[in-house]
């Protein structure tokens, strides 16, 4: 709702009106005096009122331009004047793209744009390193990726098929996949995933970023003129596992998509679901020995038995080699 002059002190429309007026363009004391002749009279208790009023707009944080010959001022284009509370939320976003982050060149110049013209109380506070802190702190510098992380956001828009060779951990030559359907980009364990559909395999996979060969001259990735098919959802994994009940304490963390939980004695069971074998072991493991799967496919039991034998393995050598023998 719209203010009533009444309902707001002079002053306040006063610094108002002079803002919008220098915020259009240049003007002299002369042409602010025939414009707001009745708040700056001509002589000098105008330009006694003009001066205290320019002191207000720059501790409120506008950046005063002036030039000579004749004297004119102008507010600055651009300005941005920050509320504490703003300042606040700006220390979070510039903590939280850190090193590595791929925009974080794009983040840096936009805050600094918003932070020129602090005021000096909002200087120190905006020097202060804030006591909580949550970073993006990617396992590698991914800024280089930047280009092809926009390549992929263009394809998933326009919802086009891309093709590229993808270096795996199974193969020591990149694969060419021919066809591909992108459906969105992950950040997790520290790493940049395209989530898409592979023709080649015939399911929807995730590919790490920085393992696909970013090269023009082989055209990888490359935009095809084919649009996707319908999205194909990836298969859930359903599974159950137990912790002790001492662990939920505080509830259950949401490690997984939990689907239910029982209590049985002095432990939990959980019922649980994850689209990928290779999460679901990780972070049992990441558990250690109070962890332990009791239900789920056959698949999961053998990848999880191959794992921990080669874990141990690596503490006993002795043992895997008596094994092999």
């Amino acid at each position: 709702m719209d203010l009533l002059a009444a309902e707001v002190p002079s002053l306040i429309w006063r610094l108002i009106e002079l803002r919008d007026l220098l915020l259009a363009q240049q003007h002299s004391f002369e042409s602010i005096c025939q414009t707001l002749a009745n708040p700056y009279p001509a002589g000098q208790s105008g330009q006694r009122a003009f001066r205290r009023d320019l002191h207000s707009l720059r501790a409120f944080g506008y950046q005063i331009e002036v030039e000579n010959k004749p004297k004119r001022w102008k507010i600055s284009t651009n300005q941005y004047v920050l509320a504490d509370d703003d300042l606040e939320a700006l220390m979070a976003i510039r903590d939280l793209f850190g090193f590595g982050h791929p925009i974080t060149p794009q983040v840096k110049q936009f805050i600094a744009r918003l932070t020129s013209n602090l005021s000096q109380a909002q200087q120190t506070t905006w020097k202060r390193r804030p006591a909580l802190r949550v970073a993006f702190n990617p396992a590698i510098d991914y800024t280089p990726y930047a280009e092809w992380i926009r390549f992929f956001e263009k394809a998933i828009r326009l919802r086009q098929q891309v093709s590229f060779y993808y270096r795996s951990l199974s193969s020591d030559q990149p694969q060419l996949h021919p066809r591909i359907d992108p459906y969105e980009l992950e950040y997790r364990d520290r790493h940049y995933y395209l989530l898409a559909y592979c023709y080649r395999y015939g399911m929807t996979l995730t590919f790490r970023l920085d393992r696909m060969i970013f090269d023009l001259t082989k055209n990888s990735p490359e935009l095809l003129p084919d649009m996707q098919q319908l999205r194909r959802e990836r298969r859930k994994i359903h599974f159950t596992y137990r912790l002790p009940a001492a662990f939920a304490s505080g509830g259950v963390s949401e490690r997984f998509m939990i689907e239910a939980i029982r209590y049985i004695d002095d432990e939990i069971e959980i019922d649980a679901s994850e689209f990928s074998e290779f999460q679901i072991i990780r972070i049992l493991l990441g558990y250690g020995e109070h962890a332990r799967l009791i239900k789920g496919p056959e698949s999961l039991f053998e990848q999880l038995r191959s794992v921990i034998a080669a874990m141990y393995a690596h503490y006993h050598p002795s043992s895997a080699q008596e094994t092999s023998e």
